[in-house]
């Protein structure tokens, strides 16, 4: 029976948490391309 009760509540959380997960990944992959990109324009330029 509590599994039942855990899939009838499970799809809302679920959404909710794989909304977080992917916003939390999707920032921190912004991050990392910004990070990735800001040092790598500022060497460029300097070369240049």
């Amino acid at each position: 029976m509590k599994k039942i009760k855990y899939l009838d509540v499970s799809p809302t959380t679920f959404g909710i948490v794989v909304l977080v997960v992917f916003l939390l990944a999707y920032t921190v992959r912004i991050k990392k391309d910004v990070a990735f990109i800001i040092p790598n324009y500022i060497i460029f330029k300097a070369s240049d």
